[in-house]
Order: C-alpha cells, then sequence, then structure tokens
C-alpha cells in the first residue's frame, strides 16, 4: 500500500495576506482551482498544469455568506481563527483501499 500527502488546507478570514505568505515567504505559484461555492486560492510547488501540485488549498471565510463553505465541508466556527488562518484538514492520497478495507 502506497501513501503520500496531497495537500494541506488552511481557513483564513484573510485570503489575501496568506495567499501572500505562502507565495512570498515560501515560493509557492497560485493556479488553478475548482469551482467551489467558497472563495479560495490553491497554491502550487511545482507546474500549476497538474492538480497533485496544489500542495496548499487555502479557504477563505466569507462572514457575509458561510453557505458554501458550510454546504461543502460542514459547518466550520469562524471564532477559530487567528492571524494568517489555521489547519482545517491534511488529505492523503493511498493505494490498496481493499486491502486496507480487509
Amino acid at each position: 500500500m502506497g501513501l503520500s500527502l496531497n495537500h494541506v488546507s488552511i481557513r483564513t478570514s484573510d485570503l489575501e495576506a496568506s495567499q501572500r505568505f505562502y507565495v512570498d515567504v515560501l515560493g509557492l505559484v497560485a493556479g488553478p482551482r475548482p469551482d467551489f461555492p467558497f472563495p479560495g486560492v490553491w497554491l502550487y510547488a511545482g507546474p500549476t498544469t497538474a492538480w497533485s501540485n496544489a500542495v496548499v488549498h487555502v479557504i477563505g471565510i466569507d462572514p457575509e455568506n458561510p453557505g458554501g463553505l458550510e454546504g461543502y465541508l460542514g459547518p466550520r466556527d469562524g471564532t477559530a481563527v487567528r492571524g494568517s488562518g489555521v489547519v482545517d484538514h491534511l488529505a492523503f492520497q493511498g493505494t490498496g483501499l481493499a486491502q486496507m478495507r480487509e
């Protein structure tokens, strides 16, 4: 069974500041992102032509319209967000699902 880290998702109430940090300080590159019902940016370590290079997904919290985010990821406590953001989730990619279930 193979396992690798796919991406880390960060929730933030300041999407622009978070993007600046990951781009200006860490050297990631903003690139394509699916049309989710909430604001955000995908940041790539490598060519933006491969989804697998989108290693940081920044999720923007829109306090005026939290419905899209809640509908997609479930309720999120906006008061927990401090500074440039908090970790929302980690995603792993693996092989051998049938074997793992056994």
